[in-house]
């Protein structure tokens, strides 16, 4: 269990069950969208592409109003996603 702030905490742990959909596991703030998605890519993170309004498939973000957001999936086919708020 890890203690992320204020009130909050996340605990993690290994499953032997299967990824629990296609909606967002989890997602992560990060400072520089484009920063964080060009170093994924280069150890080998292949990012999500979606056919909807505000998805630019170019740089794998949708653009919502403030906040620009990319996704991937991690080993056992959860989908995880990063998030700038501008």
């Amino acid at each position: 269990m890890y203690a992320t702030g204020p009130g909050s905490r996340v605990l993690i742990f290994q499953s032997g069950g299967k990824a629990s959909g296609t909606h967002t596991q989890i997602g992560f703030t990060v400072a520089d969208i484009d920063e964080e998605i060009k170093d994924l890519r280069d150890r080998g993170v292949v990012f999500e592409v979606y056919d909807f309004p505000g998805f630019d498939p170019t740089t794998s973000t949708a653009t919502t109003g403030p906040i620009r957001a990319a996704w991937f999936q991690d080993l056992d086919g959860n989908l995880l996603s990063i998030v700038q708020f501008t």
